[in-house]
C-alpha cells in the first residue's frame, strides 16, 4: 500500500515568503545598484580590475542579504568588534609609521 501526500504547488510555498515583500524598496535598491555600477564603469574601468571587483562585491552583498535570523541577530555585536579592531589597527599603523620612518625633505 502506497500513500501519496499532496504536495503544495510552488506558488503556495512561495506565497508566504513574498506576501510581505516591499517592491518599491527593491526597485530603489536595484536602481541605486545600477547607478553605482555605471559610475564605477565610467571612473574606474581603465584602472585595472576596479569595475570587476565592484561587481563581485555587489554580488557577494546581494548573497549575504537573506541571512537567517540567528545570524542577523549577531550582526550588531560582530560589526562593533570589527569596527573597534579596524580603528585600533589604523591607529597603531599611524603611530608605527610616524615612529619608524619620519620623512625628511631634500
Amino acid at each position: 500500500m502506497s500513500a501519496v501526500f499532496a504536495r503544495p504547488s510552488v506558488w503556495r510555498r512561495l506565497r508566504p515568503v513574498l506576501l510581505g515583500f516591499d517592491l518599491p524598496l527593491l526597485l530603489v535598491v536595484l536602481s541605486l545598484s545600477a547607478l553605482g555600477m555605471v559610475t564605477m564603469y565610467s571612473v574606474g574601468y581603465d584602472h585595472g580590475t576596479r569595475f570587476q571587483d565592484h561587481g563581485r562585491n555587489m554580488v557577494l552583498a546581494a548573497l549575504a542579504v537573506p541571512m537567517p535570523v540567528p545570524v542577523a541577530a549577531s550582526a550588531a555585536p560582530v560589526s562593533v568588534v570589527a569596527t573597534a579592531t579596524a580603528t585600533a589597527s589604523a591607529a597603531t599603523a599611524k603611530v608605527n609609521a610616524a615612529r619608524i620612518a619620519p620623512r625628511r625633505l631634500p
